[in-house]
């Protein structure tokens, strides 16, 4: 971890400029700390000094999530709230993330700030030094004696700061961390007490044969449960996003069950449920595939030896408790079928879920995988063929019985193909270890995270001069 060496005395007049006198507008928090530690402290690159932003940790207290704005192993904890907050309460809770955090990974301080005032508490003596901000140039030596390296141990620093990556492996994303990845997104949400799309096989035959109207509108319904355990022919759904209105009107099935998602929704806690029954025929939340996609549970059993992953098409419903990618379906496929994937998503259970399964859309989202060439990409899509074709030999069994508790040859050698192709790939031996393969895709996250936060840094700079020279330029 670098030294920093020079504090900025320019840098903090602009700062306190910029923040303490900021009027009634909510700053944030992010570029508060970033401006602070980059420009005033001198230190150019945060990520490579073990800063890292907005940190999430089960509380040993209470076991619900909290999150720390600044976590840097061995320096400071960094709890911000808004204007005007209690700092007293805001010292609780960064104390409650300091106990639930690794050994390795909690810092000798405290800080405490509502944009106004920061306080800073040495934790194991209890002393506490706390100042308003717009008197920053007045206690830089409280920045100094924080920050300034004291001859930390260095491979603890490196331990600490691995320990604060795998914490923020549980931080969900709407885009995948690696740009090689497709999205993938839930299924649709039905929220509507299984009026639409929980039909057993029973009745939809029973409605085939009283009402033809309904029947056309029945479709296989895919949740997590009927995807491992081979039950896709089992539940039904009634897809009824692009149904004619006049068939409301002929279809007494229609109606009763869309008058049962009225009633339902009109009684939820929830006032979004409740304002949406007037789109009572339809999910709550509608994403269905418009063509082949690939579906993995969200959550997987950790006795599979892989990821179960299926390709269907848009003629299923993929529920809620599935994962859909519907770009590159092939690659996704083998991807997310590979050993890698599998390590990655138990490194992520280990913080998130640990005995309660494998994270599969929290492993996704973060998975970083690196650039691949068309050749390797070809040789991935290839993949998809293998073990499809394997699985082929074994028909009435499901996925569950497949992937545990050992696969049975032919599937064996497809998915070693796979893993062969993304050893290369990550640049690790076809021999590699769970735990060799696990160090090197740390090492990829370790660079995603840093090329993310030094984007962000250099917007969050460019907004800053803009403002100044905006300010500049006034009469």
């Amino acid at each position: 971890m670098p030294l920093v060496t020079r504090f900025d005395a320019q840098a903090a007049a602009d700062f306190v400029s910029r923040y303490a006198d900021a009027g009634p507008r909510r700053p944030d928090s992010k570029s508060f700390w970033r401006d602070l530690l980059t420009d005033v402290c001198g230190i150019p690159d945060l990520w490579n000094a073990g800063v890292v932003f907005d940190v999430p940790v089960r509380s040993v207290v209470t076991g619900r999530r909290l999150w720390m704005d600044v976590l840097w192993p061995g320096i400071m904890l960094v709890q911000q709230v808004g204007r005007g907050a209690d700092l007293d309460r805001a010292e609780g809770q960064a104390r409650e993330c300091l106990a639930s955090l690794p050994s390795d990974t909690r810092p000798p301080v405290i800080v405490v700030c509502d944009f106004q005032r920061v306080r800073f508490i040495e934790v194991r003596s209890g002393r506490s030094t706390e100042f308003e901000v717009s008197g920053l140039l007045e206690h830089l030596d409280v920045l100094v004696s924080v920050i300034r390296d004291t001859g930390r141990d260095p491979e603890q620093d490196d331990t600490g700061v691995r320990s604060v990556l795998e914490l923020t492996l549980t931080a969900s994303r709407a885009v995948p961390l690696s740009p090689v990845m497709p999205p993938l997104v839930p299924g649709s949400q039905p929220t509507d007490g299984g009026h639409l799309s929980n039909i057993s096989a029973l009745q939809a035959d029973r409605i085939r044969a009283e009402d033809p109207i309904a029947a056309q509108y029945l479709r296989p319904f895919i949740g997590a449960r009927e995807l491992l355990n081979g039950l896709e022919g089992e539940r039904w759904c009634l897809w009824l996003a692009e149904a004619d209105p006049a068939d409301f009107r002929s279809s007494t099935e229609l109606r009763d069950r869309v008058a049962a998602v009225v009633e339902y929704r009109s009684l939820s806690r929830n006032a979004h449920i409740r304002e949406d029954v007037s789109r009572a025929h339809v999910f709550f939340t509608v994403r269905q595939p418009l063509g082949a996609c690939a579906v993995l549970p969200l959550l997987a059993p950790e006795k599979c030896a892989y990821v179960p992953v299926q390709v269907t098409d848009a003629s299923s419903v993929p529920g809620n408790t599935v994962g859909v990618v519907s770009a590159a379906v092939r690659f996704a496929f083998a991807v997310t079928s590979s050993r890698a994937f599998r390590v990655w998503a138990q490194a992520v259970a280990s913080q998130a879920r640990p005995g309660k399964g494998l994270p599969v859309g929290l492993a996704y989202g973060n998975f970083p995988m690196p650039e691949v060439t068309a050749e390797q990409r070809l040789r991935l899509e290839k993949a998809w063929g293998l073990i499809r074709n394997a699985r082929s030999h074994h028909m009435t069994s499901t996925l569950i019985t497949l992937y545990t508790p050992v696969l049975v040859e032919q599937l064996t050698r497809a998915h070693g193909y796979v893993d062969v192709v993304m050893a290369e790939v990550l640049g690790v031996d076809r021999d590699a270890t769970d735990d060799a393969i696990r160090d090197r895709l740390f090492e990829l996250y370790a660079g995603y995270l840093s090329q993310e936060e030094g984007k962000v840094g250099r917007r969050a700079r460019r907004r800053a001069e803009s403002s100044r020279s905006s300010k500049m330029a006034r009469p």
